[in-house]
């Protein structure tokens, strides 16, 4: 049980955790909580930054595949949207300008996400 609330006191002062509470604030809702409770929240909350962390980096590997100009497959028939060839100028336009626009949230995205882990 000590080395649990030892353990808990470390977590508290990781330099990650003082974006999200100052010191004082964390140590008062662990000292007025079970320490059950508090290694549930702990294990929970590491459980979610390691999802963040996964997430991100799946995002960064998309983004490669997000187009960014509007090909001619000449007749090979791609089928893809932002293709010329197959769905004429104006909604292979529209396509890139979905695309610009998603990609455009993904980097908001990221910016956030990595704004936080640093």
């Amino acid at each position: 049980m000590r080395t649990d609330i030892e353990g808990v006191y470390d977590w508290i002062r990781e330099p990650d955790n003082a974006e999200f509470f100052s010191y004082g604030e964390l140590l008062e809702w662990v000292e007025n909580r079970p320490i059950s409770h508090v290694l549930s929240v702990k294990n929970e909350l590491k459980a979610q930054a390691a999802l963040i962390a996964e997430l991100v980096g799946a995002l960064e590997n998309a983004q490669q595949y997000i187009p960014i100009d509007a090909v001619e497959c000449r007749g090979d028939q791609c089928r893809e949207p932002w293709c010329i060839s197959c769905f004429g100028e104006e909604d292979a336009a529209k396509a890139i300008e979905d695309a610009s626009n998603h990609n455009c949230e993904i980097k908001k995205a990221l910016t956030k996400a990595k704004g936080s882990e640093q």
